[in-house]
């Protein structure tokens, strides 16, 4: 098919998932998945911390004002449940991604076997359809791992034998070492599957365990080569986020150049208002000016005298922050859908060194079959 992309399965063209990834298909699919789990992982936040009696006492407004969109990890929690409460939902919000991901991948995989016209539904409908196996394939891969640690603990307690324990302990050693270099392979093997797992099952329609054999596959047949494309990979999705972030940037410089001129500081003022609704942003330019030894410079640079009334600055704030929000939210879609690209293109690059095959081609013969 000449529409296809010409791929050579090498770590070049790991270089497309920039291209790939810049489309409005993928970045809305991503877009929406992220607001999504932002407002998953709110919901469980907020219900674990109601658990605790504190957080009863103060009430949930007074609770959301001290938190909130950004419910970062609270030590307010006391017990089990209000931990397994708040893990639930990062959980939940892992999973949705990964679903996502998997659509995106598709999205991907189409694109470059030349077929351009997938629609979003199409694409929800398939991620949808790959949910269980997305969730069946993450926990093989981690009790796979679990076999490892808890097999070593197991093998710790035999110092506890009355006068051969130790003796058991020092002759299975260099095995047992050896078991744990294993274990250290698997764990990364693990880790790596949240990225592939999605671009297999956006290439093959594996079942749950065919796609836990392929992982293995690709990561202990050809392990070099399988981290130099993950490297190359979270190059491109540095480059990615690091190049439309220059651009917002610029942006906003250009409209405080603009503005300038026409309300003075407000709108410099405003910016620094919305600044505080974003988590982690003011704290970071706090740490830098400590760091620099320059704290009430920079303070009077990030909070400068207020020009707008607090009722106008406070809700024109949470606007222009939410706003900001969404902005970085887009720069973390086109990461993301560059980051998926790049995983699909590992993926037949690597199963193309293995069989000789671009699997390419017969997903386009099964579609003409289809038809």
């Amino acid at each position: 098919d000449n529409s296809m992309y010409d791929l050579h399965a090498g770590l070049s063209d790991v270089f497309i998932s920039l291209k790939l990834g810049w489309s409005l298909r993928k970045m809305s699919v991503t877009l929406r998945s992220m607001i999504i789990c932002w407002l998953i992982y709110i919901v469980f936040s907020y219900a674990a911390l109601m658990l605790t009696a504190s957080s009863r006492a103060l009430g949930f407004v007074n609770l959301f004002r001290y938190f909130e969109l950004f419910p970062l990890f609270p030590s307010e929690f006391g017990g089990t449940w209000q931990y397994g409460i708040y893990g639930l939902g990062i959980v939940l919000s892992i999973f949705y991604i990964m679903e996502t991901g998997t659509a995106v991948a598709r999205s991907t995989f189409e694109d470059i076997c030349g077929k351009k016209d997938v629609s979003i539904k199409e694409l929800k409908r398939f991620a949808r359809s790959s949910r269980w196996t997305i969730i069946l394939s993450v926990v093989l891969l981690g009790l796979v791992f679990l076999v490892f640690p808890v097999s070593i603990m197991l093998w710790s307690l035999t110092a506890r034998i009355p006068l051969f324990g130790f003796i058991i302990i020092a002759v299975t050693s260099i095995p047992m070492f050896v078991w744990g270099l294993s274990g250290v392979a698997v764990f990364f093997v693990f880790i790596f599957g949240f990225f592939m797992v999605p671009a297999i099952l956006a290439c093959t329609e594996y079942d749950s365990t065919s796609t836990v054999i392929e992982m293995f596959i690709l990561v202990l047949l050809h392990p070099f080569r399988f981290f130099m494309f993950e490297l190359a990979s979270g190059i491109m999705t540095i480059l990615s986020a690091m190049f439309l972030s220059v651009f917002a940037c610029v942006s906003m410089i250009y409209l405080y150049i603009i503005n300038m001129g026409l309300i003075g500081d407000s709108f410099y003022t405003l910016v620094c208002a919305s600044i505080k609704h974003i988590p982690g942003v003011s704290s970071l330019f706090v740490f830098i000016s400590a760091f620099w030894g320059k704290y009430n410079t920079m303070k009077d640079i990030l909070f400068p005298v207020e020009t707008l009334s607090l009722s106008a600055q406070y809700i024109a704030g949470w606007i222009l922050g939410l706003s900001l929000i969404f902005i970085i939210l887009w720069i973390l879609s086109y990461s993301f859908a560059t980051l998926c690209s790049s995983q699909v293109i590992t993926y037949i690059a690597l199963r193309k060194q293995n069989d000789g095959v671009d699997i390419r081609f017969n997903h386009t013969k099964q579609v003409l079959l289809k038809q």
